[in-house]
């Protein structure tokens, strides 16, 4: 279930790593899930190069029914959603196999369900103090997020002389992005910074950047709520979208009080659509007031 167009969005703003956090986001359609497939049935989202022809020349035969851009006003990305009128398996893959031997494709895959489970009733733990996580720090200490080219060799020979513990890809399943959360021995900032230099400095390396902690605290009841206002600042700003991002990709956990505000799009659950509607909303392409 991860894929590019799902895992580019959700881990983006959240450390600036991906093309997404960088140029703009990539929306989801708001669609009935199959119970029997992961993605919808009859339809492929496709990102284009600028100078591509319409997707209905790339696919001669196919049947389409809809071909909506989901990122107008965005200079750097140009993605379809592509609606066919036979709704099975087969035709997805089939269109997906077309679009990606095509030179004007930059990507195309399934259009991936995301699933947020129901917020579980919580339960009385007691509080533990968590060395990993020093108040004086806005990121993870002895840790970086680095995404990588797909011919880069390891990490760790792009970081020779580093103690590294832990070196796990974030984005297992992408065909497009490669990206590592590296946790080092040495729990300091100056180690962050030190691989941070390095590995910038290759031609391997995207980017690398920390991996910045997103505290969300509970709402205060007093407070006026914002609908969209995701982190209960008082105002909708892009953090908001970062905040839902993150509590979908597991990096935090938005408050049961805010559940109901970071459903931006008001269909009953937070997914990556309403990170995707907040940031339309910013760029004035929603009727919201």
């Amino acid at each position: 279930m991860n894929s590019f167009f799902k895992k580019l969005l959700v881990f983006v703003v959240v450390s600036g790593l991906m093309v997404c956090s960088v140029t703009g986001a990539l929306a989801f359609t708001n669609v009935s899930t199959d119970e029997l497939s992961e993605f919808e049935l009859g339809a492929v989202l496709v990102s284009l190069e600028y100078n591509s022809p319409s997707v209905e020349s790339l696919l001669p035969g196919f049947k389409i029914t809809e071909s909506k851009l989901i990122t107008p006003g965005s200079s750097t990305q140009k993605v379809y959603h592509i609606v066919f009128s036979e709704k099975t398996e087969d035709i997805v893959w089939e269109a997906i196999e077309i679009l990606n031997s095509s030179s004007y494709v930059k990507a195309a895959e399934p259009n991936y369900y995301m699933q947020i489970d129901p917020v579980e009733e919580p339960t009385t733990v007691e509080p533990t103090e968590s060395p990993e996580t020093p108040e004086l720090y806005e990121f993870e200490l002895g840790a970086v997020l680095v995404s990588l080219e797909y011919n880069s060799p390891s990490v760790e020979s792009l970081l020779p002389g580093f103690k590294i513990t832990e070196s796990k890809l974030i984005t297992p399943g992408s065909s497009t992005q490669k990206v590592y959360h590296i946790v080092f021995f040495e729990k300091t900032e100056d180690i962050v910074w030190e691989a941070i230099e390095i590995l910038s400095a290759s031609p391997y390396v995207k980017s690398a950047e920390p991996n910045y902690y997103m505290q969300i605290d509970p709402a205060d009841p007093t407070e006026t709520m914002i609908p969209c206002d995701a982190d209960g600042d008082g105002v909708v700003s892009i953090v908001d979208a970062t905040v839902i991002q993150r509590h979908i990709a597991q990096l935090s956990t938005i408050a049961d009080e805010r559940l109901e505000f970071a459903d931006a799009d008001k269909d009953g659950e937070v997914s990556i659509v309403d990170a995707t509607h907040i940031q339309r909303k910013l760029a004035g392409l929603t009727d919201d007031e």
